[in-house]
């Protein structure tokens, strides 16, 4: 199976965290990102269908949230993906 044919809820994705494992598809990844914790970020990614491992590039540059997407977000050569995200869920805690 080609990386194209696997659609974003059939990608998962692997955070590894201190308190363990964790695994989401892309699809949720990137409707929600890394919430409250702005720093996690995917470590490997994998096609539910075949389980084959998948490169890190399957995910979109401005949903990596690894150094280099912070770098280019605070740049403002991307825009931030989560940004209203962060916002409606510090209004809401408020």
């Amino acid at each position: 199976m080609a990386n194209n044919e696997c659609s974003n809820h059939n990608i998962m994705l692997i955070i590894e965290h201190n308190w363990g494992k964790i695994e989401t598809t892309l699809a949720d990844w990137i409707e929600n990102g890394p919430r409250e914790r702005p720093l996690i970020s995917p470590n490997a990614a994998y096609c539910v269908e075949s389980g084959k491992p998948l490169p890190l590039h399957v995910i979109p540059l401005c949903y990596r949230n690894n150094g280099l997407s912070r770098f280019l977000i605070r740049l403002g050569l991307i825009s931030d993906p989560w940004t209203a995200n962060t916002t409606s869920n510090a209004t809401l805690k408020h």
